[in-house]
């Protein structure tokens, strides 16, 4: 009778040990690195237009228009690329996830911005 409750003991903690799960070092994805990069200079690029449209009082030419479109497209590349590194197998994917947030609120904010004339 002892005999078979250390077995059954024995049995219940391998039942235990098999269900811990194993951390690995996974490592961020490197694509998501990039579109969280991306994010970060779109949003450097608006300060600097802003900046520039501020320091002159308002008289800038067209040029900042097209560095905003520029900046659309910055945006749209970030996305592609957070998607692209959702793809990526036994990575983590946080820094995609932040970076497709971030990128596409910064594009729907400067598509907004053209399209309401602000």
């Amino acid at each position: 009778m002892a005999a078979n409750k250390k077995e059954h003991k024995d049995k219940e903690q391998g039942k235990r040990n098999s269900r811990k799960q194993v951390h690995a070092n996974i490592k961020h994805s490197r694509l998501g690195i990039s579109s969280c990069i991306y994010a970060g200079a779109s949003l450097v690029m608006i300060a600097l237009l802003i900046f520039y449209s501020y320091y002159k009082r308002g008289d800038t030419v067209g040029i900042l228009g097209a560095l905003g479109i520029v900046d659309i497209f910055l945006t749209m590349a970030g996305i592609h690329t957070g998607f692209r590194g959702i793809k990526e197998r036994e990575k983590r994917h946080i820094t995609c996830i932040l970076g497709i947030l971030a990128n596409s609120f910064i594009c729907l904010s400067l598509v907004f911005i053209f399209l309401g004339g602000f």
